[in-house]
């Protein structure tokens, strides 16, 4: 989903100043910590000015690829970066929203302003972000035992080592879930989900 609003001349330098902060520390930033955003996969926000090329401009593209429908998605950035929202969308021209806590003005603005895209892809089909983050950890976590188990020097068959790294993930509550079935969006409505072996 994109956003896509056009800058107040006047008041490009202070959104790009804005802009540069929120760049330096994405995750954590107090106007957008996108990595307190539950639904979000990626997102970006950019001033793109191509007066002197095209004679338009400036405009602030707001770019996110999240899990599920708009308005859940808008909940949660609402709840997370409200202030940060208003902030960054008063630099925009037809921004009349007078304070961040008027939250139907300010989706209404943000749905007023979606551009759909004419392709678009899917990636980690059923997967959401947060189980995206869980697998991660898992990762890293199997990674480490198999170090350790390959460090005590204790000869073992590949089907010992499966069965270890396997009865070491089942163990741990954070990742018994991830361990135990994998989740593939049907041709019909629900999920199929497919216990692994």
């Amino acid at each position: 989903m994109t956003f896509v609003a056009r800058v107040r001349p006047e008041k490009k330098s202070d959104l790009s100043a804005l802009l540069d902060t929120i760049g330096k520390n994405p995750e954590t930033n107090p106007y957008v910590p996108f990595r307190k955003l539950k639904l979000l996969h990626f997102a970006s926000l950019v001033l793109h000015d191509a007066h002197k090329e095209y004679g338009y401009g400036p405009y602030l593209v707001f770019e996110n690829n999240f899990d599920g429908p708009l308005e859940p998605f808008l909940e949660d950035l609402y709840a997370q970066a409200q202030d940060g929202l208003h902030q960054i969308y008063s630099c925009c021209e037809d921004y009349s929203v007078t304070n961040a806590g008027d939250r139907q003005a300010l989706f209404a603005f943000l749905k007023s302003h979606v551009v759909l895209p004419n392709a678009y892809h899917i990636g980690n089909t059923g997967r959401s972000a947060e189980r995206i983050l869980q697998e991660r950890k898992l990762s890293d976590a199997l990674e480490m035992r198999a170090d350790s188990l390959l460090q005590d020097g204790k000869p073992r068959s590949p089907k010992e080592l499966y069965e270890a790294l396997k009865s070491f993930a089942s163990s741990r509550c954070k990742f018994n879930e991830l361990t135990n079935h994998v989740h593939y969006p049907s041709a019909g409505s629900g999920t199929v989900s497919i216990p692994r072996r």
